[in-house]
């Protein structure tokens, strides 16, 4: 069977760009008020510059390869790889977003992979929601007999 490989969700990117835009707006809304100062447009700018370039980042940088022996994880900052025979459990969550936490439920999920000591936490948010539900699938696929507990 061929590897599955999932990416950065693209309509994700979009919103981190457009998010962008309220930042980068900001330094013209004070200009045109007439509060303009030199030092808040350079911090402003570093901020857009650090913001953009961590969302470009982000998006080159992700990818999930499934197999039929392994899942490899490549985020931001690690990469990580979980032979199949070693997962004991999975579960699925709901997301732990702390800025909605007094709002209602969270508006992701999560896939929690029990290999080892330190489980695997991958969410639905990089991934987008169909890519996370194929995932799912097929882990769930290649795993018929382990316990997935939700």
């Amino acid at each position: 069977m061929q590897a599955q490989t999932f990416r950065f969700d693209s309509t994700r990117l979009l919103r981190g760009l457009v998010a962008l835009v309220a930042l980068a707006s900001f330094p013209m809304v004070l200009f045109l008020m007439g509060h303009g100062d030199t030092t808040l447009y350079v911090i402003l700018s570093v901020l857009c510059a650090a913001y953009l370039g961590t969302v470009v980042y982000t998006f080159l940088r992700f990818r999930l390869e499934l197999d039929e022996k392994e899942l490899r994880c490549r985020g931001r900052t690690r990469s990580r790889t979980i032979q199949l025979d070693q997962i004991e459990r999975f579960t699925i969550r709901a997301g732990r977003d702390k800025g909605t936490r007094f709002m209602g439920p969270a508006p992701f999920r999560e896939l929690v992979l029990y290999a080892g000591k330190r489980p695997v936490v991958i969410s639905s948010l990089p991934l987008g929601e169909s890519a996370f539900d194929q995932l799912v699938q097929l882990i769930s696929e290649r795993l018929p007999d382990l316990e997935q507990v939700s």
